[in-house]
């Protein structure tokens, strides 16, 4: 396997570019806990993005666990925020992604742009799966995409949804950073085409996100 570095993306410099079988892969290495995460998550979760769990020993019997996964063609990320972003898209595809990980009682805890995948169809794909934990254990998320008054760090579904709700409002060009749930609530009724699309999803998942 032939392995050199590359930053896949400004944002991603952790990740590295690898070929394996001649086919190009994208490999990073797992902090202990998140490795702990994926093992539990992999006995019962069938993810989007097909990856390898490749544990490595190094000379003090030191195991690492690497995760190997397709190289896609851009994150959400990496997309031009604004009004032509296509966020029903984003929300249908999210929703399958999400509904399914929340019924076999897991969330994913991390959602944002750099984490949603695009494939060469323009699918939009749930990925980095470092941080899918089962309800109501500890986990780690990116607080940026967490609302103020959330009760934080346990993973809940209601976690989820209101990181794709900052993520679906940065990317028609809404700042959502730092914001509570109230204020969230006010970001979309103020943008009438913020309000028709991020409204309904709000709708949707009423029940689901008064944790």
């Amino acid at each position: 396997m032939g392995i050199f570095r590359y930053c896949y993306g400004p944002k991603n410099p952790e990740l590295t570019l690898c070929f394996h079988n001649n086919v190009p892969k994208v490999i990073k290495c797992l902090k202990p806990e998140e490795a702990r995460r994926q093992v539990k998550a992999k006995e019962k979760v069938e993810f989007e993005v097909k990856h390898r769990l490749v544990p490595f020993e190094d000379s003090r019997t030191t195991t690492t666990t690497f995760i190997m996964m397709s190289v896609f063609p851009a994150t959400v990320g990496s997309f031009p925020s604004g009004e032509n972003f296509p966020v029903e898209d984003l929300w249908a595809a999210m929703k399958v992604a999400l509904d399914y990980l929340h019924s076999m009682g897991f969330a994913h805890c991390d959602i944002k742009p750099e984490n949603i995948f695009v494939d060469e169809e323009g699918i939009f794909l749930r990925g980095d799966h470092g941080s899918v934990t089962p309800f109501g254990e500890r986990t780690q998320s990116t607080q940026a995409y967490v609302p103020t008054d959330f009760r934080a760090p346990f993973a809940s579904a209601a976690l989820d949804w209101w990181m794709l709700i900052v993520t679906l409002l940065e990317k028609v060009g809404v700042q959502a950073h730092g914001c509570s749930r109230a204020n969230l609530r006010q970001l979309v009724e103020k943008r009438a085409r913020v309000h028709a699309l991020v409204g309904k999803l709000l709708l949707e998942i009423k029940d689901e996100i008064q944790n």
